[in-house]
């Protein structure tokens, strides 16, 4: 097992330079569901990658940043190969739990204490719809009504952080190491810059500055700023805990809904699942 936990950090250290754009950034953002998609068979030696990330925005240059007030959780099962198994996203700024492990559906609703349970079969068949509200989807069924894998988006944790794996597919390269709240960090840098378009160029700057910890890899902060010159905002990401346990019996239980929450009241069907997940959004149903 490894562990990495920075919940001591406070306010970033902003005398480390930034690198310019390119690392696809990990998808964590505080709503309760974000999901990596991708869904294939996988061996039974994979991991479990428990991450609490803290989001933050410091609306233009120099202003302080406005982290949010609690972290958001997901945790993940990879497979050996490192393909998405089952995830469990939470946070409390959203308001609920949500879990996709194949096709099984699952949303924990703490105001009224329910699960609300259905499948992607189900939610397609009842609304109609190819591609699934909030990134629910996790795979896409051929004609023959068999999971068909795709490719994911973006590298995903598992054995390796996406990070390690982003400098092994020569997407980055390590740069200085610089002091980050009083702890040495790696920074990386992209390997190259894409073109902006004639029109954008000198007003609109898009860069990724990314910290790691040495050796492992395993992520600390990362930060986006984008935007006009004169009003640049910056998005925060800041890892409180990075772990990566083994997927055990014990270990699997951390994606259970039930286990989180012994005794709840269990509601199934599509309608009533999505219902529930648009309330804690805060959408009108």
């Amino acid at each position: 097992m490894r562990e990495r936990d920075n919940a001591g950090m406070q306010q970033p250290d902003r005398r480390g330079a930034h690198a310019k754009l390119a690392l696809a950034p990990m998808a964590l953002a505080a709503v309760v569901v974000v999901l990596v998609a991708v869904l294939v068979a996988g061996g039974q030696d994979g991991t479990i990658v428990v991450q609490r990330v803290l989001t933050g925005l410091a609306p233009s240059v120099g202003a302080k940043v406005r982290w949010q007030r609690a972290p958001a959780t997901s945790i993940i099962e990879t497979s050996r190969q490192g393909a998405v198994l089952g995830l469990l996203v939470s946070s409390s700024s959203a308001g609920g739990t949500a879990v996709v492990a194949g096709d099984r559906l699952e949303f924990y609703d703490p105001s009224d204490n329910t699960i609300y349970e259905t499948t992607e079969t189900a939610l397609r068949r009842t609304t109609g719809l190819q591609e699934l509200p909030y990134g629910l989807g996790v795979g896409t069924f051929g004609d023959s009504g068999k999971r068909v894998s795709r490719p994911a988006p973006s590298f995903i944790p598992g054995q390796a952080s996406i990070y390690r794996q982003e400098l092994e597919a020569g997407l980055a390269r390590t740069g200085p190491t610089v002091r980050l709240d009083g702890r040495t960090v790696l920074e990386l840098l992209p390997v190259r810059r894409p073109a902006a378009p004639v029109p954008l160029r000198n007003l609109i700057e898009l860069r990724t500055s990314v910290y790691v910890t040495p050796q492992s890899y395993d992520p600390v902060e990362q930060v986006l700023t984008t935007g006009p010159y004169r009003n640049q905002r910056s998005f925060y990401e800041r890892w409180l805990t990075y772990r990566v346990l083994p997927a055990t019996t014990a270990n699997l239980r951390l994606l259970s809904l039930r286990t989180l929450h012994p005794h709840p009241r269990v509601v199934r069907g599509a309608r009533t699942y999505l219902r529930a997940l648009q309330r804690s959004l805060g959408e009108r149903v």
